[in-house]
């Protein structure tokens, strides 16, 4: 099953054997216990013989639960929000059926800039500038923190040359990778995509396409946050994928809000759970944002979760 709940194709064999591999990589490769474990347990259900989904959450909801707060770019600038994980193969076709595989939770590939930006942009949503991506992979900090971790490499931390495996690894599978405010595999897997900015990384011309954070094709010499790719907005690659931001005052105010009070229950509960995530500080300092724009349950929601 993929992060959008839909069910995934295959047979009940090819279920308990990709569960069967998911674990077995966790043991080998000491994992802790992240986006591996929801796949197999969404792959038992399909194993089982699940093929209801009742209540299923929509698409926002989805979108929400994927995200972390994190502090602006700047003190004057907008509360972000974004992925925790790169977008994957069914979030972005929407089914395995469509995307041609039985692997929906495997980071998308092979789309250029503009689909990426169109996708993100049709949920309201955007690619990071080089600037914002930097300052989410390693949660602000700035002098010698070259990872998301800290000023080292840590083979154990990320999908890169180093693991051998020469592919890509379903999302969200490397704990040890992750920044303070949240996020996985902000080093290695695969490369992601930035938006277009005038003079974003002076070692490039200007109008150069850029992608960031190396993939399971580089060195872990290349995943540091200060390494770029240079593309051509056009291109496509095996290794290269994208996630997605919003400012987080908007992005409620449009999206959530609406949603929350339609009332579903899945709906609501896939957001508060969402909310109870972040930063307790981050949330208060949202919520004191929101008061005006923002009215209603999904405001005090946002001040008591996690409370």
């Amino acid at each position: 099953m993929s992060r959008d709940g839909n069910k995934t194709a295959g047979s009940k064999s090819w279920c308990c054997r990709r569960w069967t591999e998911l674990s077995a990589a966790a043991v080998r490769w000491g994992f802790g216990p992240g986006r591996w474990l929801l796949a197999g347990l969404a792959l038992i259900a399909v194993a089982c013989g699940s093929t209801e989904a009742p209540d299923r959450p929509s698409e926002v909801a989805f979108l929400l639960d994927g995200m972390f707060l994190a502090p602006p770019v700047e003190a004057s600038g907008p509360l972000l929000l974004c992925g925790r994980f790169e977008v994957t193969r069914g979030e972005f076709f929407g089914t395995a059926e469509a995307s041609g595989d039985l692997e929906p939770d495997l980071p998308v590939t092979m789309v250029n800039r503009e689909e990426a930006q169109a996708w993100a942009r049709d949920r309201g949503l955007r690619l990071p500038t080089l600037r914002e991506w930097r300052h989410l992979a390693v949660a602000g900090a700035g002098g010698d923190r070259r990872f998301p971790w800290g000023p080292a490499f840590r083979p154990a931390a990320a999908n890169t040359l180093e693991l051998g495996l020469h592919r890509p690894l379903p999302v969200g599978v490397f704990e040890l990778g992750k920044p303070l405010w949240g996020g996985y595999d902000f080093a290695g897997n695969v490369w992601e995509w930035v938006a277009a900015e005038a003079a974003a990384d002076p070692n490039h011309p200007a109008g150069t396409a850029l992608a960031c954070g190396g993939s399971f094709a580089n060195s872990g010499a290349a995943a540091h946050v200060l390494s770029t790719r240079a593309m051509h907005a056009e291109d496509k690659a095996v290794d290269v994928g994208f996630r997605y931001v919003g400012e987080a005052e908007t992005w409620l105010a449009e999206q959530v809000l609406p949603l929350w009070a339609q009332g579903k229950p899945a709906d609501r509960r896939f957001l508060l759970r969402a909310i109870s995530r972040w930063r307790p500080d981050l949330r208060k300092m949202l919520a004191e944002k929101l008061q005006d724009r923002l009215p209603g349950p999904l405001l005090e929601a946002l001040r008591e979760a996690g409370n």
